[in-house]
């Protein structure tokens, strides 16, 4: 069960339960608390007691990395506000993510994971902690890809103007954006 989850259903970057077990498994994607409940439901299912935890969980900057792809404490701050999750990043809460350029050394953010009983052992499973490894080709466009970048070129032979009263922009620059 947590091999099916953890392989199966990608995590979505918000707090709490937002699809639940059946949704995970439709989208094929999920909170960690939707992934937790599918593998608690479906391990009851079976017969086998299960469980959520919920608390803090704390990752090295490379563990983090490895789950989410990025290694910048701002863009990190951002992807987990913008979820609702609560963290703390290289040791630090900053309600407004002004970590300028720092590198993510430690994020610790709120969690919810299972707890199995199996055979009178308690076990505990993460399916939603999926590292993943970052591809050559990803890394090399990401070292292309620029702040603004993609809007100056798309909008380098923009037009607007008003017609009838109504706002328009045509000419949008689509094989330099490609």
């Amino acid at each position: 069960v947590y091999a099916y989850v953890r392989n199966n259903i990608e995590n979505a970057w918000m707090f709490g339960v937002q699809k639940g077990a059946v949704g995970a498994i439709v989208d094929r994607s999920g909170t960690a608390a939707d992934q937790a409940q599918l593998m608690v439901e479906t391990l009851r299912a079976g017969g086998i007691d299960a469980a959520y935890l919920f608390g803090t969980i704390t990752l090295t900057g490379e563990q983090f990395r490895a789950w989410s792809g990025l290694t910048k404490a701002t863009a990190a701050c951002r992807l987990l506000a913008s979820g609702g999750i609560a963290a703390s990043i290289n040791g630090v809460v900053h309600g407004d993510c002004a970590y300028g350029w720092a590198d993510v050394t430690s994020v610790t953010l709120a969690h919810v994971w299972v707890k199995a009983t199996i055979g009178g052992a308690d076990y505990q499973f993460d399916p939603a902690y999926k590292p993943h490894d970052l591809k050559v080709g990803e890394a090399t466009l990401a070292a292309q890809v620029t702040a603004g970048g993609a809007l100056a070129t798309a909008s380098s032979t923009l037009q607007t103007g008003a017609d009838l009263g109504a706002s328009y922009a045509t000419s949008l620059n689509a094989a330099g954006l490609d």
